[in-house]
């Protein structure tokens, strides 16, 4: 039985080209003369099954098609959609539109990819700013370095009003850099360079305008993928922000003078996940490695913990927290550290993200 029915899957198989047309399906195999010694009752029966197969296939495919799809490793995987990508990768050319152009390019050609892009919020009670980082979406029509770091350091000028929905405390976010500010890049081996056509807002202190200063460098050297040196400067001369003249700049040695002690890396903003099944994801340079966790549905607490990162401060660390079974719903994540002397948080980091 097996044999025939493989020997009638394969010859209805060499006879149809798969589509999700049931009917076409259907009449080609009726209409098809049988194979010696095969019974004919076995043709709607192979039908039947190479029908569900392309059905199977074309549900899977849908699922999995997506210019954010990522697998979560692990037994159980989950298929995570990001807003904006949560994780780095890759430009990808999209089909070009009818009558499209790209200013200063004869091709019509347009690249997606995801930024990465450091903003200044909130740090601690020590570090009053600190750099973290996410993951924009972002479509350009050229894909060399110049263009991948204009646009990246365009974002974060921009932050955080043209990423996509609010996140939460982004209120709360560094904003030293005038609405329409713009930058361009130009990335050689050695340096990169940037010049802004404004510079920062005023009224800013000391701590607030380096931070400003460094969150475009952090941006440019991750989106070039070189720790380089930054020369930036302003159009028309002048200071970059505040009290702080153009001139060359770089990442420090030590980077618990800057990085936000606690980060959550995925979910990626307003996540959608596909899987009742979640896993959260970040990095942190806390006491030993400790990060709590708070996990919200519609601002009720449903669940909470505490996991440790693989390194303890001054090293930072990744860590995970696998939540288990999620019903669907708006959730977010909190993850912080506690302040030893007051029991308060210390640092802390929240992302939304829905389970679908």
């Amino acid at each position: 039985m097996e044999a025939r029915l493989r020997d009638a899957l394969t010859t209805a198989a060499e006879r149809v080209s798969p589509t999700d047309r049931l009917g076409a399906i259907t009449e080609a195999v009726s209409t098809a003369p049988p194979r010696a010694g095969t019974p004919r009752w076995l043709l709607p029966l192979a039908a039947s099954f190479l029908v569900l197969a392309v059905g199977l296939g074309a549900l899977t495919l849908q699922q999995r098609v997506g210019s954010n799809a990522v697998a979560a490793s692990g037994t159980h995987t989950a298929v995570v959609i990001a807003a904006d990508d949560p994780l780095p990768a890759p430009s990808r050319a999209l089909p070009a539109s009818p009558g499209a152009s790209t200013p200063g390019s004869t091709s019509a050609t347009r690249f997606e990819w995801s930024a990465p892009v450091y903003y200044a919020a909130p740090g601690t009670p020590v570090v009053r700013w600190a750099l973290y980082r996410d993951f924009v979406r972002a479509t350009m029509g050229d894909d060399g370095l110049d263009a991948r770091v204009t646009t990246a350091v365009n974002l974060a000028l921009a932050q955080p009003d043209v990423w996509g929905q609010a996140m939460p405390g982004q209120d709360g976010y560094l904003r030293a850099w005038t609405p329409g500010t713009r930058v361009t890049a130009s990335v050689a081996a050695d340096r990169i360079a940037l010049t802004l056509s404004a510079p920062g807002v005023g009224g800013l202190d000391a701590d607030a305008q380096r931070m400003a200063v460094q969150a475009l460098v952090w941006t440019a050297t991750a989106a070039a993928q070189r720790n380089v040196p930054v020369a930036i400067d302003v159009a028309g001369a002048g200071p970059v922000v505040g009290g702080i003249p153009a001139g060359v700049f770089r990442r420090p040695a030590d980077t618990t003078r800057e990085l936000a002690p606690v980060w959550i890396t995925s979910p990626g903003r307003f996540a959608s996940v596909w899987d009742s099944r979640v896993v959260i994801e970040g990095q942190a340079c806390t006491f030993e490695g400790t990060v709590q966790w708070e996990l919200r549905l519609d601002g009720a607490m449903v669940r909470q913990g505490f996991t440790t990162a693989t390194a303890g401060c001054p090293v930072r660390g990744t860590w995970r927290q696998d939540l288990g079974v999620l019903a669907p719903g708006r959730y977010t994540i909190r993850a912080f550290e506690s302040d030893a002397a007051t029991g308060g948080p210390f640092a802390e980091q929240a992302v939304a993200f829905t389970v679908r």
